[in-house]
């Protein structure tokens, strides 16, 4: 007998496959928006503590969730393990094969369970909970569920990333996104109050829009391409928004890391990465700490060059590529950061803060 309750599991598919942007050509990828991230489940709400948990790389890349291919039972198994459920896939012969699902380090639980439900979703799949199983189904072999635009095709299996904005202004990440990165079956959804987006679409356009925001990132800290520097561009300063927390600096340093190939581990590797840098719950090599040392001491600078320069008159010369600092306090922005931030650390221990003390 098929449960009465069964049809909450689907709410979410139903407002994602409804709340497009209608300014979207035909061909171009979906832009949804959500409230806030899944708390409910097929069956009843889901429990908060796992939910609130937060992931370390290590647990990330344990569940598989780091973008290595798995097994599409894996992420139905995770979502059950959620649900507190067992899981079953309706047609283990026709829906089969491998998909990408991408964390940030620190995600929490309901970001990894909502990734998941997005990576489902987009690729033609539902969830249904038939006799107290979460359900893997095709919704066109369903006659009481919506037809999906995109139908299941083992073939060409989509691949969802998690990207954390911080302080940087969604509307120019999903604009760019939409017209220049995003395939005609991607989707991006937008949690405005954490300004966290996930992404359904092929590996190309999420590698592209990585990079997009990691730009992005490092422009409104005053980092500017080396090919385009110059007077035109005016004086390497950091954005308002950029600087409206020690979060938001540490968001930075992790986008740096990335553009300049800085190693990021998860675990401690003698010799190799030995420096900790505990506010992103990450190891690193001591060449790497040493130029994230720099970093912050060269943003450090630039914050007060920049409050001297508006004190004299100085606009930012690109506004609206970030939040402003009253924006960001009106939400709870998730930079994916240890939270709280640990206090500063004996510059003489092992596991030393990336700040410079």
């Amino acid at each position: 007998m098929r449960s009465p309750l069964r049809f909450a599991g689907l709410a979410l598919f139903l407002v994602l496959s409804t709340r497009a942007d209608r300014a979207l050509a035909a061909d171009g990828p979906g832009i949804h928006r959500l409230d806030g991230f899944m708390v409910q489940g097929v069956f009843r709400k889901l429990d908060p503590e796992p939910l609130a948990h937060r992931l370390s790389l290590r647990e990330i890349q344990e569940k598989g969730l780091d973008g290595r291919p798995v097994d599409i039972g894996e992420i139905l198994g995770l979502m059950a393990w959620y649900e507190r459920l067992p899981s079953r896939i309706e047609e283990p012969l026709a829906v089969r094969g491998k998909i990408r699902v991408a964390l940030t380090p620190n995600s929490l639980g309901d970001e990894a369970y909502s990734a998941c439900f997005v990576a489902l979703t987009y690729n033609g799949l539902v969830l249904s909970g038939d006799s107290g199983e979460l359900t893997l189904v095709r919704p066109e072999t369903r006659p009481d569920l919506q037809r999906p635009k995109r139908l299941w095709d083992r073939e060409h299996i989509l691949s969802t990333r998690l990207f954390r904005l911080g302080y940087l202004n969604s509307d120019v990440i999903l604009r760019h996104y939409r017209d220049a990165i995003g395939t005609k079956d991607g989707h991006a959804v937008l949690v405005p109050g954490s300004n966290v987006v996930i992404v359904a679409d092929s590996d190309v356009a999420l590698v592209k829009l990585g990079i997009f925001i990691d730009s992005q990132t490092l422009a409104a800290m005053g980092r500017r391409p080396r090919d385009r520097a110059g007077p035109a561009e005016g004086p390497p300063l950091p954005s308002a928004g950029a600087t409206a927390s020690r979060e938001g600096i540490h968001f930075y340093l992790l986008a740096y890391a990335r553009s300049n190939r800085i190693p990021l581990a998860a675990t401690e590797q003698p010799g190799v990465v030995a420096k900790y840098y505990p506010e992103a719950d990450l190891w690193t090599s001591h060449r790497g700490f040493q130029t994230l040392e720099q970093e912050y001491r060269r943003v450090s600078q630039a914050v007060r060059l920049a409050q001297e320069a508006a004190a004299q008159g100085w606009v930012d010369p690109h506004p609206e590529r970030t939040l402003s600092p009253a924006a960001q306090g009106k939400l709870a922005i998730r930079f994916g950061l240890v939270t709280p931030l640990p206090e500063r650390a004996n510059p003489q221990a092992t596991k030393k803060s990336a700040r410079r003390r």
